[in-house]
């Protein structure tokens, strides 16, 4: 499956905002999961994901581009372009999809190769876009043609050698984080982007959206995994 999409994302350190809150009366509050990143300093322009019983590989098509929402927040806006492949059975084994999910690791890696590991919990919001303005839909159907999702989700990260999954006990000393980010669609995803950043941003008046810490996905990784 091909995809593609404009984003714009800012990362935190610390607590973070309520997610039932973000969500509201339309956004879901998902259940907790965690993917796994292959580190690969210091390339910015791409990611190898596994996730949920997807293997992932995304690549950047434009940017970062300098961008100012809701008159006072500054980041940066990039578009990618990604593909995904299934690792679930129809039956739903879990242990057929852990042992594809390995199967991927060991053919994209080598002897040494480094993995991030990031457990996250997100609220979810959605938006389609008529004419040029965001409609809030609800976040547990299906949005077509053009929209935007937002998400504010807390994160705790890990660094490991050699793909070895984390235990209970490795969490307790994962670094906290929580990011804001929104990711558009559409064949105008781009403007979709901005009409959904303009009309959500200026809802956080409190929170410095700015440059420093607006970072793509994989350039955030570069700093997590260290």
């Amino acid at each position: 499956m091909q995809s593609i999409s404009s984003e714009a994302r800012w990362f935190f350190r610390g607590n973070m905002p309520d997610l039932a809150g973000f969500a509201g009366a339309l956004g879901t509050v998902e259940g907790e999961r965690t993917d796994e990143y292959l580190w690969l300093p210091p390339c910015t322009s791409g990611g190898i994901k596994l996730r949920e019983g997807k293997f992932e590989i995304k690549l950047l098509l434009d940017g970062p581009t300098k961008v100012t929402y809701g008159g006072s927040s500054s980041g940066y806006k990039d578009s990618w372009i990604k593909w995904s492949i299934s690792a679930k059975d129809k039956s739903g084994s879990e242990s057929i999809q852990a042992e594809k999910r390995d199967i991927f690791r060991r053919i994209i890696t080598q002897p040494g190769s480094s993995w991030v590991f990031v457990r996250k919990e997100r609220a979810l919001r959605k938006f389609a876009i008529v004419d040029g303005v965001p409609t809030e839909a609800e976040a547990s159907g299906r949005v077509d043609g053009e929209g935007c999702q937002a998400e504010l989700t807390s994160i705790r990260v890990l660094a490991k050698h050699e793909g070895a999954r984390p235990t209970g006990r490795d969490w307790s000393d994962a670094e906290t984080h929580w990011s804001l980010s929104f990711e558009a669609f559409g064949d105008d995803h781009d403007r979709n982007l901005d009409v959904t950043a303009n009309q959500v941003l200026p809802d956080y008046p409190g929170l410095e959206f700015c440059l420093a810490n607006s970072l793509s996905y994989p350039a955030w990784l570069l700093t997590a995994g260290q």
